[in-house]
C-alpha cells in the first residue's frame, strides 16, 4: 500500500508589536485627541453652567437671591458629568486602537485627561465670563449675574480616574495575554522531527494477506 505523508501545516507567524516611536506617536495623538474633546466640553460647559444671581447691598458685596446659591452645586455638578463622559469616551476610543495597546498608550491617554480637564476648565470659564461679563461699578440695589467658575479643584480628577478606570476594566476582562494586538495567545508546542507527522495506522498481517493491491 501506497502511504503518503502530508506536511505539517504553517502556523500563522505572530505581529510584530509596533515599535517604541510608532507608540510615541500614538500617545501623542491621543494627547491631542483628548485635549480636543476637552475643549469642546468646556465649550459646552460654559454655554450650560447656570449663573448667580446677587443683589448689590454695597458696592463690593451682594447678597444671593433664594435657591441661588444652588447653582454653585450645579455648575460643578454639570462639569463632573461632562468630564466622566469624555473621559469615558476617550479611553474607549484609545483602547479600540488595538495595535497600539499598551502602557505607552496608558500614559498618553493620562496625561492627554490631566491636561485636557484643565483646558476644559480653562475654556469653559472663559465662555462663561463672555455670557456673564463682570460689572465694573454697579449701583445699589441693583441685581446682577455672576459667571459660574469651578468651585473646588478636585473635580478635575473626574475626567482621568474615570479613564483610568475604563482602561483597567477593558484589561481586565480581556482574555488575551498580549491584549489583543497579534500573534498567538500561548505558545505552540513544538513538533517533534523523529516522528511522523501523520503516522499510518498499523496494518495487521492477517488482513493483508488476504486483501488485493490494485492500481
Amino acid at each position: 500500500m501506497n502511504q503518503q505523508s502530508t506536511a505539517p501545516e504553517a502556523l500563522p507567524e505572530p505581529a510584530q508589536p509596533p515599535s517604541r516611536r510608532s507608540q510615541i506617536r500614538a500617545a501623542a495623538r491621543i494627547v491631542l485627541g483628548c485635549v480636543a474633546v476637552a475643549v469642546l466640553g468646556g465649550v459646552a460647559w460654559g454655554l450650560l453652567a447656570p449663573a448667580e444671581h446677587v443683589l448689590v447691598v454695597t458696592t463690593d458685596s451682594g447678597l444671593p437671591l433664594t435657591g441661588e446659591s444652588n447653582h454653585q452645586f450645579d455648575a460643578a455638578a454639570i462639569f463632573v458629568c461632562i468630564a466622566a463622559m469624555i473621559g469615558v469616551l476617550t479611553a474607549a476610543g484609545s483602547w479600540f486602537w488595538v495595535r497600539m495597546r499598551g502602557p505607552i498608550q496608558f500614559i498618553g491617554l493620562l496625561i492627554g485627561s490631566a491636561t485636557g480637564t484643565a483646558a476644559m476648565a480653562l475654556v469653559g470659564e472663559g465662555v462663561a465670563h463672555l455670557r456673564y461679563p463682570h460689572v465694573d461699578d454697579p449701583h445699589i440695589h441693583q441685581i446682577i449675574a455672576l459667571a459660574p467658575g469651578i468651585a473646588t479643584p478636585l473635580v478635575l480628577l473626574t475626567q482621568p480616574f474615570l479613564a483610568s478606570l475604563t482602561i483597567l476594566i477593558a484589561t481586565s476582562i480581556n482574555p488575551r495575554e498580549d491584549l489583543g494586538i497579534g500573534g498567538r495567545s500561548e505558545p505552540a508546542e513544538p513538533v517533534n522531527p523523529a516522528e511522523p507527522v501523520n503516522p499510518a495506522e498499523p496494518v495487521n498481517p492477517a488482513e493483508s494477506a488476504n486483501t488485493v493491491e490494485t492500481d
